[in-house]
């Protein structure tokens, strides 16, 4: 959902869960998900709708990568650089961090930190508290800490195939409805969206999203819904080279029209390799 926030804040979502100490909860499994690093490259800003702008940190391959970390399960518990998103732009850093807080069975809570740079300060931290249900996640609720905003909430709905069917977010002001559709390979094609005012019940604005050129190799990335700007490579069962995105306004004029293709890297054996 675009925003014009009055502060920076990241739009990166972190989970997995245990039912206590040691133990994997059924409920929760986030293991089918596993990279040592990603270029920032292939990270997709739902502000810009296209590849963020680095700010902070050094520059070269090594600063513009996000790096993961596991524990002994296999389960991710920090990540370290990513896309933050303010005002109608986003960016890369590799200056933030994210580690997890599990909670019962169906819950767990990320929360944001940022490597000391005098090049970069973050205004106002927040946590996202993750619910899941039979291992999907069904709610994310974003928590601002500036007390000027209510809270961001996403809900997720599924097909009996378990793909992700449509979303519904909500902040204090605007709603957005959006639906996904797949082809016959399980790869994401299209989202439909739209925009409306929340006070005055008024679309804003609808938008287009198209996936194609994807590739024959196992995706990686497949799973439950990590963080935001990884949603769209999740999703699907193979990997995309080439996305597009228009928004029309309520009069169905367009006014954005974005087009990226973003090259995929590959191992010695054929393999995706999304640190290339």
């Amino acid at each position: 959902m675009r925003t014009t926030f009055l502060f920076i804040f990241f739009s990166m979502i972190l989970f997995t869960s245990c039912k206590k100490q040691g133990e994997i909860s059924p409920d929760i499994k986030t293991d089918s998900f596993h990279a040592d690093s990603i270029l920032k490259k292939y990270l997709i800003s739902q502000e810009q709708h296209a590849e963020a702008n680095p700010v902070g940190g050094p520059g070269g391959a090594s600063g513009f990568m996000s790096y993961f970390l596991y524990d002994n399960t296999g389960r991710v518990i920090r990540r370290t650089g990513g896309v933050i998103s303010g005002f109608t732009a986003s960016y890369y850093t590799p200056l933030i961090y994210d580690t997890l807080v599990y909670a019962g069975s169906n819950t767990v809570t990320l929360s944001t930190g940022v490597i000391p740079n005098p090049d970069f300060t973050l205004l106002y931290p927040h946590i996202r508290v993750i619910s899941f249900t039979g291992g999907l996640v069904t709610k994310k609720i974003t928590y601002y800490y500036d007390g000027n905003y209510g809270n961001d909430t996403i809900y997720y709905y599924y097909d009996g195939a378990k793909k992700l069917e449509h979303t519904e977010q909500f902040n204090h002001n605007y709603s957005q409805i959006n639906q996904y559709a797949y082809n016959s390979s399980g790869n994401l094609t299209k989202i439909t969206g739209s925009y409306t005012y929340r006070r005055t019940n008024y679309l804003t604005s609808t938008t287009e999203e198209f996936f194609s050129g994807y590739d024959n190799t196992a995706n990686p990335l497949k799973g439950p819904v990590l963080w935001e700007d990884l949603l769209y490579r999740s999703l699907s069962s193979n990997n995309f080279n080439t996305y597009e995105y228009i928004e029309k306004d309520a009069a169905g004029i367009e006014d954005w029209h974005e087009y990226i293709h973003i090259p995929l890297g590959y191992d010695i054996n054929g393999h995706v390799n999304f640190a290339k």
